[in-house]
């Protein structure tokens, strides 16, 4: 049996004595292991749903929207209890369990476990980190225990005090983003404007402690009576505890009706109003699973914020004759139409497409570390079929680059949407304002077939930046004449007998130069590196990644790296 060292592995705090005497000893894993620091994304957001588009025309037809103007998508993880084998930083070799890789829906990350103190493990602080999605912890009393626990807490004003400025402490240390504050038991009445303080004070404390950008998050539970009782709406007994924070957590079983009096009493601060939704359905509108979409479809139509919680559910009721990946990737492709997505935005930008399982080229074995996951397409696949396992766009376990399992297949699939453009990424790869710029975009890809015909054919998509509500709302101003795309825009031939990137040099106002001597001799068995030079004009930006799956084979893409060039795209590398 293998053998961890304490320092190695994430767990939780259970008692709220070693809370209130938390200090640094040195022992804990974040001495030995990185957290990622959060990587900046796009300051706007593109409809989910359009991921598929059936003509180069197609892509201009979205206007981004800046970000704050629209509802956000939390995602509350509640796996199993938590502390699986996501804990250990050094990964598991049981590849066998849930892993999440959708993150440009999400706009927080929430570990969720039953225990007082959640520290989310470092596998998915740096896998939503490297997405530029913050990740909370839990703080969470229950029952008659938790009951106990603050009237501790908030009998002494100096007990009040320390507790929160613990929390802060903790929360700096290990370098998350604030909490999900759940009170599930009864609090004495009299308590309650101490518990209201507290709320505000713990706030307060996580600005001035993490010195960066937090979040603190009320979970609609107690109430400002003091009784436990769900109110499923934000309402005047809820209300103080969201006034003192940055958003509430609506429990899952809401009425439509209850969405309503939520909007009045939210006001301004709507999208800080996260509507709960339970993959589980438990007494959940529309009774959750496969069915979330058609709530998400309610809420989105009020334009308001959502919660998923528990959508591990995927895995734990994945029947034995389904694939984990394809359930995956359909539970996700239903929503899409609900939901906003973000991209890269921060230079330089490297991704193997890894999602935190692979296996070692030498020894095969199989490693699960979320910490090594890299930056995800936008969402995988074409279908929302569950029978459709051969889809346009999937991860390849067999090969990669550098590891096996960290590669992605592009083949045209078995389903309706073949024939179709595919989105793989949205990104805001900006160029000075004032002056022309230079990205260098370098490919690894192999054709995964015998036959020489098959094509891996990328489009990049260049838009002007302006802005239109001075600094508050941001807009990507489309030049479908200056930048559309011609035929073979971006067109490669991976056998190496063809490379063809032209640029219609009189309508795209921008220069594009691509290298073949860097492919070097192409053949099935071998990786072919291939590296462009894009010019953007003052103001301009890489906003989108575009792929159009080929007819014939299937094309292996292993390696996306972009970052800046002093090399003018008139001369050679």
């Amino acid at each position: 049996m293998q053998e961890f060292d304490s320092s190695d592995i994430c767990l939780p705090i259970t008692d709220v004595n070693l809370v209130l005497s938390w200090k640094c000893d040195g022992k804990c894993w974040i001495h030995k292991h990185d957290v990622v620091p959060i990587k900046h994304r796009s300051t706007y957001k593109n409809v989910g749903s359009v991921l598929e588009i059936r003509s180069k025309n197609d892509v201009y037809s979205e206007y981004k929207v800046c970000s704050d103007l629209l509802p956000k998508t939390v995602f509350c993880h509640d796996f199993k209890g938590g502390y699986l084998e996501d804990r250990f930083c050094n990964g598991s070799p049981n590849i066998d369990t849930y892993r999440f890789f959708n993150w440009a829906a999400i706009d927080l990350f929430i570990y969720f476990s039953h225990k007082l103190v959640t520290i989310p493990p470092q596998g998915w602080l740096n896998a939503g980190h490297t997405h530029g999605v913050p990740v909370l912890g839990t703080l969470i009393t229950e029952w008659h225990e938790g009951e106990a626990i603050w009237r501790g807490i908030l009998t002494d004003i100096e007990k009040t005090n320390l507790f929160s400025q613990k929390l802060a402490e903790i929360c700096a240390h290990y370098k998350f983003d604030g909490y999900l504050l759940n009170v599930e038991n009864v609090i004495p009445k009299d308590f309650v404007p101490r518990l209201v303080q507290f709320v505000g004070l713990l706030k307060a404390h996580l600005d001035l402690y993490c010195a960066r950008r937090t979040w603190l998050i009320w979970y609609d539970s107690v109430t400002t009576d003091g009784t436990l009782d769900w109110q499923n709406k934000l309402c005047p007994l809820n209300k103080p505890f969201f006034d003192a924070c940055d958003g509430i957590f609506l429990n899952y079983v809401w009425k439509p009706a209850d969405l309503q009096e939520s909007l009045r009493e939210a006001g301004a601060r709507v999208h800080d109003v996260f509507v709960g939704v339970d993959v589980w359905g438990r007494n959940c509108y529309q009774d959750g699973g496969f069915n979330v979409d058609k709530a998400l479809a309610v809420l989105r139509t009020l334009n308001m914020s959502v919660a998923i919680f528990a959508p591990g559910w995927t895995f734990e009721t994945l029947p034995a004759d389904e694939d984990f990946l394809t359930r995956e990737t359909s539970f996700w492709r239903r929503l899409s139409s609900y939901h906003y997505v973000h991209g890269p935005a921060q230079l330089p930008f490297h991704s193997d497409f890894c999602q935190g399982i692979s296996f070692n080229k030498t020894t095969g074995l199989p490693l699960y570390n979320l910490g090594t996951q890299q930056v995800q397409p936008t969402l995988l696949g074409c279908s929302t079929d569950l029978t459709v396992a051969d889809s346009c766009i999937s991860l390849y376990l067999q090969d990669g680059l550098e590891r096996n399992g960290a590669c992605l297949r592009v083949s045209a699939g078995h389903d309706a949407h073949a024939a179709l453009f595919h989105r793989v990424f949205v990104c805001d790869f900006s160029g000075p304002t004032d002056t022309v710029s230079t990205l260098l975009i370098t490919l690894a890809v192999k054709s995964l077939d015998s036959d020489p015909a098959s094509k891996f054919r990328i489009y990049f998509v260049l838009e002007d930046r302006i802005s239109i509500e001075g600094k508050k709302a941001v807009s990507m101003k489309k030049r479908p004449k200056a930048y559309r795309a011609s035929k073979d825009f971006g067109s490669l031939l991976v056998n190496g007998s063809l490379i063809d990137f032209t640029a219609e040099k009189q309508t795209i106002q921008t220069k594009i130069k691509v290298f073949p001597d860097e492919m070097g001799a192409v053949s099935p068995s071998a990786w072919c590196h291939v590296k462009f030079l894009v010019e953007l004009n003052p103001g301009a930006a890489l906003t989108e990644i575009l792929l159009l799956p080929d007819q014939k084979g299937s094309v292996l893409w292993g390696q996306l790296s972009i970052e800046t060039s002093t090399v003018p795209v008139n001369q050679q590398l």
